[in-house]
């Protein structure tokens, strides 16, 4: 396996995502099982440091925002009445945190292969309902990831996301389509490491079973960044499954596949990332939730030193608001 900084890929990813409560796009009650971790190894000529972070901008896949209602309707919250939005409030504020650890591969060219990380989100969120099919979801976070021994790889930066949301029939699958804004910095040097302007598009469609104690999705985005460095544009196309069941009262369990295949514009490279996840979700109250998550990811490579395994595991807990 060859070199490279690591990427915290949040695609999302972000870790695979449930939401407590909220409409279609709550991404304030993040909490992950997906994969966040250390990553892909460099290519020679590439920067390492924007290889760490690309995965962090990566957040508005359908698997990183699933929102599982079912939870919210376990504690008696309206959230979907005959498949239009119930009453459902239009703002949100959220933090998320989570430490972790990354093992595998590399973090730096000639380095340590794993080490403990902690990434804490904050969020804020405006998602009116423009007519009964059609809502525009608006969302704001920072995110702020510190390595415990690297600490020179420690990274923060803002994301902005605008989306609208059309979903004409009960059974029938969501359709989005939007754009993204981010900038990420290092935290000890302040110095820019990447920052991009991105639209996407994609569906995502959800089945309950057991009397609504199980949810299976699927889903489907396609995304285009364009990005500084010049080399980080790039087109990518993600597909992706995930099932949630009730184990017992607050209890939840989910497993999560993500394939991602990525075609960077500037340069002779083509990416192919298999992500699997694990985890345990405990939900305190509507608003409070603890997780417990395992995650596995093959990045496979047309640069040999982008190739690449990686496993993480960790703990977090999120707290989210909604008005």
């Amino acid at each position: 396996m060859a070199t490279r900084e690591g990427t915290a890929q949040r695609i999302i990813f972000p870790r695979g995502t449930v939401i407590l409560k909220g409409t279609h796009f709550g991404f304030l009650a993040i909490i992950g099982i997906a994969s966040h971790g250390i990553a892909q190894n460099a290519a020679p000529a590439q920067n390492p440091a924007v290889e760490q972070v690309r995965g962090s901008t990566q957040a508005l896949t359908p698997e990183t925002r699933a929102d599982l209602r079912m939870i919210a309707e376990d504690r008696g919250e309206v959230v979907e009445l005959n498949g239009r939005s119930g009453r459902t409030p239009r703002f949100r504020l959220g933090a998320s945190t989570s430490i972790e650890h990354q093992s595998n591969a590399p973090l730096l060219p000639s380095g340590p292969r794993d080490d403990w990380a902690s990434t804490s989100y904050f969020d804020a969120g405006w998602n009116p309902a423009l007519s009964e099919s059609l809502s525009f979801d608006l969302s704001l976070r920072t995110e702020i990831t510190g390595y415990f021994h690297l600490d020179q790889l420690s990274y923060w930066g803002p994301t902005a996301s605008a989306l609208f949301d059309w979903h004409p029939r009960a059974k029938w699958p969501h359709a989005y389509a939007g754009g993204q804004l981010y900038r990420y910095d290092r935290i000890r040097s302040g110095a820019e490491i990447t920052s991009a302007g991105a639209v996407l598009a994609g569906l995502e469609q959800s089945w309950d079973f057991h009397g609504g104690r199980t949810r299976f999705s699927l889903g489907y985005q396609f995304a285009n960044y364009w990005a500084f460095p010049l080399t980080e544009d790039r087109m990518t196309h993600t597909l992706f499954a995930a099932i949630t069941h009730q184990l017992a009262g607050p209890l939840y369990a989910q497993g999560s596949y993500i394939w991602q295949y990525t075609d960077f514009e500037n340069q002779a490279r083509y990416d192919s990332r298999h992500t699997l996840a694990l985890g345990l979700l405990y939900a305190l109250n509507d608003r409070t939730a603890l997780r417990l998550y395992l995650n596995f990811v093959r990045n496979e490579s047309s640069a040999p030193a982008a190739d690449y395994e990686n496993v993480s595991s960790g703990l977090g807990a999120t707290f989210s608001m909604h008005f």
